[in-house]
């Protein structure tokens, strides 16, 4: 009988040892409808497993992993029984509409392997992206989208990455440009691009961006918008098919709410900042562009030139001596595909020898397209007399917007080559071709043209622009003499100085803040530094002193008008409130610049001495 218990209390011990050697594993995501381009947390959870699992994810194109592995580990006792929780997740995003299944996972446990469920999702497409949208719950609210019906509406996204491309429709060599433009209802304060998305089947090159991008209004689907250009890229399909282009990233930072901190001494709302930073990663949406074969069959001598082109060449002269070298310049200029084409091949009359070519190019990026010339110049010398015909050169493209194949051509260029004179010797019949390569370089004109004589009796000191020059020289020194003492005396007066740099100062500041416009914090600081320092030069006024009671005061006594002392008090009480309550100021940062721009421009006229 002893024995028996003995057994039973060990089998009972057995029991959660049991339990734990079978795990049970379940997949799952913190959000059912997304939008395309959106992150979500995809999770899988190990329950009674003693280890660690090894997550192995299921190939998808319609997924890419953002961020991950990332792992956690829960203990619980319940009844006696111990039991943990062992989780693996992973920030993805989807990168196209639909209904969307992502496969199980393969979960690896002490060289053991498991499955875990499929898990179901469904993917929105971006408002304005042209696709119906699909019913669902909000991405914004995660809560709330699980447990709305599916009847409901989507509301739209608070912010969003769109590439846009300027056209769908194009033949192999035609640029498509790309622009990625931000959609935001948000703050944005910082943003960063990793590189430029795969594209597979495109050569392309970035349209360089002055400044920093600049918001707009914009209405998507009824919805208010802010927009920014973020980049914009050409592409050149190099061959026909259905090619894509992988989505951007983009990091960036935007403004969302905080909680508030309660039954504290700080959450008081002048205390508390209602408003943080929180890092976002975005994805634009895919493209996928049909791109066409030109029409077929294709001319014989078609080189896949595609744009619209002219063709010319020249000589140097049209009549030269034998042996004697003469340039041919080719040169094909327009706009197109230039990165890809080569000019036409040379086909030469027999008797003349051509030696390796000089090339220049000279291609930029003019209204998205490619635009400019390339140019060969060949070193022709020919080796008999008579007249030498050199044919036309031909270029075969394709105008896309004509839709038909066109020729450029050349005219026929003659060359007469006349015999040696008599009186040359025979040895300079010919020349080797390290001495043709040489004949630009070996001989340098001292003059081209006759020297100019001065008659007998020119004097230089009779001359009236002698005096007008040696009175130039003196006015300059005179000037730099003036100048020397007057920044000794702006160095030697301090309040001088400072009035004197006041305006430069404060322009420097102005032009700061419209650097940082996209960071309303740096804004505020910019400016109030600006306004107070400006006035502080003017007056000479101690750096303690620089508070907004002794400036306004020390505007006054000057006898500054009563509308712009008002108004210098409301521009900083409104710069004040900028830089240490947060959004308190409903301001755009570049109406506040212009208004402090405004105000500094009033001031100097007033300040006048």
């Amino acid at each position: 009988m002893g024995n028996r218990l003995i057994f039973g209390l060990i089998l009972v011990g057995m029991i959660p040892g049991l339990l734990m050697g079978q795990p049970d594993i379940h997949a799952s995501v913190d959000a059912r409808r997304i939008y395309v381009g959106d992150t979500f947390t995809y999770k899988v959870e190990v329950k009674n497993s003693d280890s660690t699992p090894t997550i192995h994810l299921p190939a998808s194109r319609k997924l890419s992993v953002v961020s991950g592995p990332m792992q956690s580990t829960s203990f619980s006792i319940m009844n006696g029984v111990q039991s943990s929780t062992r989780s693996v997740s992973y920030t993805m995003v989807a990168l196209e509409p639909g209904e969307l299944t992502i496969p199980p996972s393969e979960v690896v446990i002490r060289n053991k392997r498991y499955q875990s469920n499929a898990v179901q999702l469904e993917v929105l497409p971006q408002p304005g992206s042209g696709t119906k949208a699909a019913p669902g719950g909000s991405r914004n609210d995660r809560q709330l989208q699980q447990t709305q019906p599916q009847s409901k509406s989507v509301p739209a996204p608070e912010i969003m990455l769109r590439a846009e491309p300027n056209r769908t429709d194009i033949v192999v060599g035609e640029p498509v440009t790309i622009t990625y433009k931000l959609y935001t209802q948000v703050r944005v304060y910082n943003y960063g691009i990793d590189k430029l998305p795969d594209a597979v089947g495109f050569w392309s090159e970035e349209i360089p961006l002055t400044g920093q991008p600049q918001l707009k209004a914009e209405i998507v689907d009824g919805v208010n918008y802010q927009s920014a250009v973020l980049k914009k890229v050409v592409y050149y399909p190099t061959r026909p098919g259905e090619l894509t282009i992988e989505p951007l990233r983009v990091n960036l930072e935007v403004q969302s709410k905080r909680r508030r901190s309660r039954n504290t001494f700080f959450s008081d709302p002048f205390f508390d900042d209602v408003f943080s930073h929180e890092k976002k990663v975005l994805f634009s949406n895919s493209l996928k562009l049909k791109v066409s074969d030109v029409p077929r069959p294709t001319p014989p001598n078609y080189s896949g030139a595609v744009g619209k082109f002219r063709l010319s060449a020249r000589l140097d002269t049209n009549t030269i001596h034998v042996n004697d070298a003469v340039g041919l310049h080719v040169t094909l200029e327009g706009t197109g595909n230039f990165k890809t084409l080569n000019l036409p091949d040379i086909t030469l009359p027999d008797g003349i020898d051509m030696f390796k070519p000089e090339k220049e190019e000279k291609v930029r990026l003019v209204n998205e397209v490619y635009q400019g010339y390339k140019r060969m110049t060949y070193l022709l010398v020919p080796r008999a007399a008579g007249e030498m015909v050199i044919p036309a050169f031909t270029l075969v493209y394709y105008d896309s917007d004509a839709k038909k194949y066109r020729t450029a051509e050349t005219k026929r260029l003659t060359l007469q080559v006349k015999p040696l004179s008599g009186e040359q010797p025979l040895i300079t019949s010919g020349y080797s071709r390290e001495e043709v390569a040489l004949m630009n370089q070996d001989l340098r004109f001292i003059k081209l043209q006759g020297a100019k004589f001065v008659p007998m009796g020119y004097r230089v000191l009779n001359q009236w622009w002698y005096h007008t020059t040696m009175m130039m020289g003196l006015v300059a020194m005179l000037g730099v003499v003036l100048y020397t003492r007057r920044q000794e005396k702006i160095g030697s007066d301090k309040a001088l100085g400072r009035r004197l740099r006041a305006h430069n100062r404060a322009q420097t500041l102005l032009k700061s803040a419209r650097k940082v416009v996209m960071d309303e914090k740096q804004v505020y600081a910019l400016l109030s530094q600006a306004v107070v320092g400006y006035i502080g030069d003017r007056l000479n006024l101690p750096e303690k002193a620089l508070d907004t009671d002794a400036l306004i005061h020390e505007l006054t006594q000057r006898k500054i008008s009563e509308q712009l002392v008002s108004e210098v008090r409301a521009l900083l009480i409104r710069l004040d409130m900028g830089r240490f309550a947060p959004g308190a100021d409903s301001a755009e940062p570049p109406e506040l610049i212009q208004n402090a721009r405004q105000i500094l421009t009033r001031l100097s006229r007033e300040l006048k001495e």
